[in-house]
């Protein structure tokens, strides 16, 4: 079952929704790219002699690079895991409320694989502005029945 607070998200806007994996992902990506470049920080010599003017104590360039490192690859395991849990809820939220099959696998191949239009039509041996229709019949059909499924949950609540 749709958690009531998914269904009004939907029902206000389904895009808004089915986005959030890209954003989560999209997360990943640039501490991704974060680690790799406090990798070649980690790993660059220096090989000019500075004068020292005073001295501050040892400089351990690697060992807070790896710290960061670390650190950094652990909060995306956690966003990975955070990611899937996402893709699983949003997977089975869109085989929940939208009915046609091709309309589902062209939303699911647009915010969960993160495949573009083109891709997709290719995929799907589709024109790319059916691809288009699709997608928009597929958002309309998942408001359409999170709209349906709210005003059923209202009708039913107790009235005071």
């Amino acid at each position: 079952m749709i958690p009531r607070e998914v269904l009004e998200t939907i029902a206000q806007d389904p895009k808004k929704y089915l986005r959030q994996c890209h954003r989560l992902d999209a997360r990943v990506r640039t501490k991704n790219t974060r680690i790799a470049r406090l990798y070649q920080v980690s790993v660059q010599i220096t090989s000019s002699i500075k004068a020292v003017s005073s001295y501050t104590g040892p400089s351990d360039k690697i060992g807070n690079c790896v710290l960061e490192i670390a650190s950094l690859q652990a909060e995306i395991e956690n966003e990975i895991a955070d990611l899937l849990a996402l893709q699983r809820e949003i997977e089975s939220t869109i085989q929940e409320l939208v009915p046609e099959t091709a309309q589902r696998g062209i939303l699911e191949a647009r915010y969960l694989a993160g495949m573009t239009w083109e891709q997709i039509a290719y995929e799907f041996h589709y024109a790319y502005r059916w691809t288009l229709r699709l997608h928009a019949r597929g958002l309309e059909a998942m408001k359409t029945e999170a709209e349906r499924r709210l005003k059923e949950w209202d009708d039913q609540s107790p009235r005071t």
